[in-house]
């Protein structure tokens, strides 16, 4: 087992586009704080995929949406700019935001310099045939594998990061939620804290780690603006998508105190829109 392999982490210099610190962060943040080991495993398999493009593979439950959490450390390892594709035949609103291609092939056309990313579970029917041509494209191989399942699609990669569950981290939501609301703040410029009533919320309706990144940028931005019209600004999406996820947000209330829905509303769809 490594512990505390910072030699790891040096390595990473001039790869990656963030400090290594910070990427440790991130992946303490998706694995967890109690045992520095896990992080420090994914840290040696981060090395290998970014120094000699040894397939990379996230393995978990399937509600955690791991494609989301693997598009998340590879904006903050690699930057916004690095191509992150998936390759999915299904027409899912879980690809919303993302780019996405139905074949491997079609998504190879995109990712050559960038990051290829699969689901296990029902990958493109040409995977097997193509997924030999990936390094000769300059292209990385991410898996994204149901931990329940198996497929032919793990047998070209090993050493999954696996990544737990939420509900096994009730005693680290606090702080897991208010590390995504930091993120939000500092993009943002908010100064003042998040919310109380913000931040229990999303511990008490948020099932997966890309829910609660989702849910604090745009609980912040309407922070910040005081308004819907203004934090839909901020996020970059209309004003009425924003306004009817807050009226679909059970109990939420405005700034001024008034309630806005009943606490018998439906559950958000977290997946439409890409704010």
């Amino acid at each position: 087992m490594l512990v505390n392999d910072e030699t790891a982490l040096r390595s990473l210099e001039g790869r990656v586009t963030t400090a290594p610190d910070d990427l440790r962060q991130l992946l303490e943040r998706v694995l967890g704080w109690a045992d520095s080991r896990p992080v420090d495993r994914a840290i040696r398999l981060m090395e290998r995929f970014a120094l000699h493009g040894t397939p990379l593979v996230l393995c978990g439950d399937r509600d955690s949406d791991l494609v989301r959490i693997a598009h998340a450390i590879h904006r903050r390892a690699f930057g916004v700019e690095s191509l992150f594709v998936l390759a999915d035949p299904r027409r899912s609103p879980r690809n919303a935001g993302l780019v996405s291609r139905p074949t491997v092939t079609a998504a190879l056309e995109l990712a050559a310099g960038g990051v290829l990313c699969v689901r296990s579970r029902r990958p493109p029917h040409d995977f097997g045939r193509v997924v030999h041509q990936l390094r000769d494209a300059g292209a990385r191989l991410v898996v994204c594998a149901d931990a329940a399942e198996r497929s032919d699609v793990l047998l070209f990669v090993a050493d999954p990061i696996r990544v737990p569950t939420l509900a096994s981290r009730r005693h680290e939501l606090s702080k897991i939620v208010d590390g995504y609301a930091d993120d939000a703040r500092a993009d943002l410029g908010l100064a003042a804290p998040f919310m109380t009533s913000h931040r229990l919320w999303v511990m008490r309706h948020c099932a997966s780690l890309p829910e609660i990144a989702l849910a604090t940028r745009r609980l912040v931005a309407l922070q910040r603006a005081g308004n819907v019209a203004g934090a839909a600004a901020l996020r970059g999406m209309g004003h009425t998508s924003l306004g009817e996820w807050l009226h679909r947000r059970r109990g939420w209330r405005d700034q001024n105190g008034a309630a806005r829905s009943s606490p018998s509303a439906p559950r958000p769809s977290w997946t439409r829109g890409r704010g």
